[in-house]
């Protein structure tokens, strides 16, 4: 019986049958060995189908992140940029800007791209692919992070996390040997998303001034120096996920099946803004299913110590529940205790879909 595929990022298990199947020995991670220089080396690709101001950015940041979360330093990138049929140069002029913004925080360089206009998209499509090496092949061991913006970032990041420091107290009764660590805060990116695209319906109802904080998230959503931090703590991470489309839910979902494992996170200690819950209180949306850029889940044997060593860094970090053996995975809200379904699509696609 023919299936129909749901819109956004594909379920993880018509992945697993209709994509890793049929790849086979094709596909690298399951090709069995590499020689040592192609094990050292990764590529990750990413796309922004949504109509956001600032597709280039998140494109490029969305890429990067899925390399870091591996403990890879993003060294290039490669874009493609699909634009529908009347589309004016100043757009592709905007989004190429927005690309070598982003190519520069994150300290990569383009080496390539293909640029198209067909009527084949009703709205810009634009994919990264990301190359870079292990961190441990690195030479100099700094990931390419230029000194000035990363204390600038860590400036911002340090400011962020002590207005929202009340919602993050860390869950010092968690005594486990693999603990579930989140660094950054539930919803970021879509937060950023909805000030910066939905600004004039927000204006409405909330003061501009929280509005336009929320519009200066977009440098907190690389995790690439958070996820460098982790991966040069000799914290011994058992896991490490970037979130992304779908949200914490759709990251905590991947953490359980990339270990073989279930879960029990507390839902009051996810960090989260307050701005987030009130923006998508207004719009209807799940803020725990909607993109995440800029939040990591790292399942660790000692997450105290690299909750530590993350915070000295200036970079927001909590235990948020922790892995169970078996596979059931339990969100747990005070005394109330409930099944995490299978992640539904990305919550902000609805909304993206009418937009205009």
């Amino acid at each position: 019986m023919a299936m129909q595929l749901r819109t956004g990022k594909i379920d993880v298990n018509v992945y697993d049958r209709s994509v890793r199947k049929r790849l086979g020995t094709a596909l690298v991670p399951n090709a069995g060995r590499r020689d040592a220089e192609s094990a050292m080396r990764r590529t990750s690709v990413d796309s922004v189908t949504m109509d956001t101001a600032q597709c280039g950015y998140l494109a490029v940041t969305e890429a990067v992140n899925d390399l870091s979360a591996d403990g890879y330093a993003a060294e290039s990138i490669e874009t493609s940029i699909l634009l529908p049929a009347g589309a004016q140069e100043e757009s592709l002029r905007r989004i190429e800007d927005q690309i070598r913004e982003a190519a520069l925080s994150q300290g990569v360089k383009v080496t390539g791209g293909h640029t198209e206009v067909t009527d084949a998209v009703t709205r810009p499509v634009i994919t990264v692919a990301a190359a870079g090496r292990l961190l441990s092949a690195c030479e100099d061991g700094s990931g390419a992070y230029a000194d000035g913006m990363q204390r600038d970032i860590r400036k911002e990041s340090s400011t962020l996390s002590d207005i929202h420091r009340e919602r993050s107290e860390s869950a010092d009764s968690v005594e486990v040997d693999a603990a579930i660590v989140m660094t950054g805060f539930a919803g970021m990116e879509g937060t950023y998303m909805l000030a910066a695209d939905f600004g004039e319906q927000l204006r409405e109802r909330f003061p501009v001034r929280m509005i336009s904080d929320m519009q200066t998230l977009l440098p907190l959503l690389s995790v690439r120096r958070d996820a460098e931090a982790v991966f040069r703590a000799h914290a011994n991470p058992v896991c490490v996920v970037n979130a992304s489309e779908g949200g914490i839910y759709a990251a905590l979902w991947e953490l359980s099946e990339r270990t073989h494992m279930g879960f029990e996170v507390s839902l009051p200690d996810i960090p989260i803004f307050q701005e987030t819950i009130e923006f998508t209180d207004h719009f209807g949306i799940n803020p725990y299913e909607m993109q995440s850029a800029g939040t990591l889940l790292i399942a660790a044997d000692h997450p105290e110590t690299l909750t530590d060593l993350l915070e000295q860094q200036n970079i927001h970090a909590q235990i948020i529940g922790h892995l169970c053996p078996g596979r059931d995975k339990i969100i747990t809200n005070g005394d109330e205790r409930q099944s995490m379904n299978r992640p539904a699509a990305d919550s902000l696609i609805p909304l993206y879909a009418g937009k205009g």
